[in-house]
């Protein structure tokens, strides 16, 4: 049996959980320190956001197998059979990349987080009939954009949540 799993980049998955624990022990120093109440309750609003989705990209995963391909969530999967797929069409806002795929009950968004996103296309392409597939995603393949943006500023997070942490342990803040 011939499937291929995709998760979200581990370039991307690393610096985000990084981030999230940062966040964590700067919300402890918050707690121990009891300066300001308002700071802690931003850190308690901001934790509750970033932890959720901690979790929900960790488990994220596209499974392409011979019947279709199947999509994992956080507690929730969806299998998409290969005849339902009626058509396959890409979006490109700036330089991120979103691949649509319409089916009977919806459409699927997949974003070029996952790890060789490329050969996800693809896969997705070699199972699905041509006629269903716009010439966007071929040309896709062609010349696909590379972004690192969103790695770049999570990294710029945990530089500054870094910075902030050294801070408050000096009494600075």
């Amino acid at each position: 049996m011939d499937f291929h799993r995709y998760k979200i980049k581990k370039s991307f998955l690393i610096p985000f959980g990084l981030a999230v624990c940062l966040l964590a022990v700067l919300l402890c120093l918050s707690f121990l320190s009891a300066r300001s109440t308002a700071e802690t309750i931003v850190l308690v609003i901001l934790l509750c956001a970033a932890l959720p989705a901690l979790f929900e990209i960790s488990y994220r995963t596209v499974t392409i197998g011979a019947d279709g391909l199947t999509v994992r969530k956080f507690l929730r999967g969806r299998e998409i059979p290969w005849e339902s797929i009626h058509q396959v069409g890409v979006l490109t806002v700036r330089r991120k990349c979103y691949l649509l795929l319409t089916t009977r009950r919806g459409f699927y968004i997949l974003s070029n987080a996952y790890g060789n996103f490329i050969r996800l296309v693809q896969d997705i392409m070699d199972r699905v009939p041509p006629d269903r597939v716009e010439a966007e995603v071929r040309q896709q393949l062609e010349d696909p954009p590379v972004y690192r943006g969103d790695v770049l500023s999570i990294w710029i997070a945990v530089i500054v949540i870094t910075a902030l942490i050294v801070m408050k342990l000096l009494h600075i803040i």
